[in-house]
C-alpha cells in the first residue's frame, strides 16, 4: 500500500498543475493590429474556457505585452515562468495599459491636494476587445505563432 501512495501522489500533482515540464501547455505568439497598423505596447490576455459553458474554466491563463511591431508571445501566469498557454479554447482580451497619470485613485489624491482634476484614460482599443470580449482563439497543441488579431475601431 506505501508503494502505491508514493507512486500516486506525484501522478495526482502532474495531473492537477503540470510538474517541471509544464504539461498540457503550447507556446503561443502572434501580432497584434489595430486598424491595420501593428498596435504597440498592449496587453494580450488568454484565459482558458470551460469546454461547455463557455465561461472561464478556472485554468492558468496566459499574458503578453506587444512589441513595437505589434509581436507577442505569451507567458503562463505563475509562478514559476513558462512560455506558452494552456492548450484548448480561451477568451482573449486585448487592451492598452493606462498611462501614469490616468486619473486614478493616485491622481484623485494628488488632485485633491492642488485642487486640480485630471481627465481618466479611455483605452483606444474598443470594449468588444477587452471588458467585453467575445474573441476566441483555439490553442492547438504543437503551439502556434499565428495567433494573430486585427482589431478595428467603429
Amino acid at each position: 500500500m506505501r508503494r502505491f501512495a508514493v507512486w500516486l501522489l506525484p501522478a495526482a500533482l502532474a495531473a492537477l498543475g503540470g510538474c517541471g515540464g509544464g504539461a498540457g501547455y503550447a507556446p503561443v505568439s502572434g501580432h497584434v493590429k489595430f486598424n491595420g497598423k501593428p498596435a504597440a505596447n498592449v496587453m494580450v490576455t488568454f484565459q482558458p474556457l470551460a469546454k461547455a459553458a463557455g465561461g472561464d474554466a478556472g485554468g492558468v491563463g496566459s499574458f503578453a505585452t506587444t512589441d513595437a511591431d505589434g509581436r507577442y508571445e505569451l507567458e503562463v501566469m505563475s509562478e514559476k515562468p513558462q512560455k506558452g498557454a494552456l492548450v484548448g479554447k480561451h477568451r482573449v482580451r486585448i487592451a492598452t495599459p493606462p498611462p501614469k497619470g490616468d486619473g486614478g485613485a493616485a491622481d484623485s489624491d494628488a488632485a485633491a491636494e492642488t485642487g486640480k482634476k485630471k481627465k481618466g484614460f479611455a483605452d483606444p482599443i474598443p470594449a468588444r476587445y477587452n471588458v467585453e470580449s467575445t474573441l476566441d482563439f483555439d490553442v492547438p497543441s504543437g503551439g502556434t505563432d499565428k495567433a494573430d488579431f486585427d482589431l478595428k475601431s467603429p
